[in-house]
């Protein structure tokens, strides 16, 4: 495997069991404990890799609009709903609803508990890139999340840490880790007896709120997915008109933009994770290093990058965003959706730079989707087909 980083040492310690010579346990383990608040403060303000960094204008490539006359997208219609299906929602659902006795700190986990974990894998002493999870919710038994991952984590009490030594599966983020051997560094942050749900239990489908009786919990659960199913359609459809866009323009971007895009999806989920646990410089250097590394993830940014600057060049030539009242009638919608005030939510707005600009973000985002969709023909699978747009000027 390819190390991206040095060796790093986690700040707070504890005692593990010796691990195996394939993949050696981290010199110290984490305990995801002690001043997390100091940890955060610090890491965020001088820690170079978690910096954010104002890109250059200049580096942002000339985009020409395709042509959008006589473009036709044909999204595929999923198969249909089975049965089976339905019972397996049904069932996750009711899983849910299901009766829990949380467990105080110190009482061990047992073998059906719903735990809540955070841990960061690491392999020969160094991190593994794209293994941290936090708040990870899992269902103890044998071999969920990993083979023997369940089984090692089991008698482990709430609030405590423990080693754990896995082989990694074959279909693992980092192909050269495939089938070897890695150790997991686990704390069990929650955990809670759960009390199977039981069909013959009125209560139960109180509990879910999606009808009084079996029957009908069913029906509204075959609605959900049917809806789950048409929000997928459009989703795809969405994914397959800017693709095919895309195929009619044609313009680079920098690498410094490509590595900009994954250092700032790493930031906000495992870089942030990482430093608020206090994990050390080297292993956030490794972790940032692994993402960087990794093909799919670039192929996602180049896509995710393209498909903003082309739809915010439409929105420019277009002239799509310079309606004020427009943009704030977009975030009083906003605002209602989360709950709040308008004012509330422009005063927030006011002090957060960072929220104003992913909101305005979004708001031509819409408004050149919204174009875009007023000049193609997009005909999902199994309805009846639409009227074509009229061509463009």
């Amino acid at each position: 495997m390819t190390r991206h980083g040095k060796k790093g040492t986690p700040e707070e310690v504890s005692k593990a069991p010796a691990p195996s010579e394939s993949a050696a346990a981290p010199a110290k383990l984490p305990t995801f404990r002690g001043e997390v608040a100091n940890l955060r403060r610090n890491a965020l303000e001088a820690n170079a890799v978690l910096s954010e960094h104002r890109l250059d204008p200049s580096m942002f490539p000339e985009v020409k609009i395709p042509d959008l006359s006589g473009i036709v997208i044909e999204v595929p219609e999923p198969p249909p709903i089975e049965e089976e299906e339905v019972q397996e929602a049904f069932e996750r659902l009711a899983f849910e609803a299901a009766i829990r006795h949380p467990k105080g700190p110190g009482k061990a986990v047992e073998m059906g508990d719903e735990v809540i974990v955070d841990l960061v894998g690491y392999m020969g002493g160094y991190l593994l890139p794209m293994t941290a999870h936090e708040g990870m919710r899992l269902i103890l038994e044998p071999n969920v999340f990993m083979p023997t991952f369940g089984e090692q984590l089991l008698g482990t009490p709430v609030g405590q840490a423990k080693i754990v030594e896995v082989a990694l599966p074959d279909d693992f983020a980092i192909e050269e880790a495939r089938g070897m051997g890695a150790v997991f560094a686990v704390e069990v942050r929650e955990a809670s007896k759960v009390i199977p749900p039981d069909p013959a239990d009125a209560t139960l489908f109180q509990r879910m709120g999606l009808g009084e009786t079996l029957e009908k919990s069913l029906e509204s659960v075959l609605v959900l997915l049917l809806d789950q199913r048409a929000r997928k359609m459009a989703q795809d459809g969405m994914r397959i008109l800017m693709e095919t866009l895309l195929t009619r323009t044609s313009f680079d971007l920098p690498p410094e933009l490509i590595e900009a895009e994954v250092q700032n999806w790493w930031r906000r989920t495992e870089g942030r994770f990482l430093a608020d646990k206090g994990l050390s410089q080297e292993d956030l250097e490794t972790s940032l290093g692994g993402w960087m590394a990794d093909d799919s993830l670039r192929l996602d940014a180049i896509f995710r990058l393209k498909s903003a600057l082309l739809l915010f060049a439409i929105a420019k030539q277009e002239r799509l965003v310079e309606d004020r009242k427009e943009l704030k009638g977009f975030i009083g919608e906003a605002a209602q959706t989360l709950g709040i005030s308008l004012d509330a939510r422009e005063k927030s707005l006011a002090r957060d730079f960072k929220e104003r600009e992913v909101l305005i973000d979004q708001f031509v985002y819409a408004k050149a989707l919204a174009y875009i969709n007023d000049h193609v023909t997009i005909h999902y699978e199994g309805t009846p087909a639409p009227e074509a747009p009229p061509a463009s000027a």
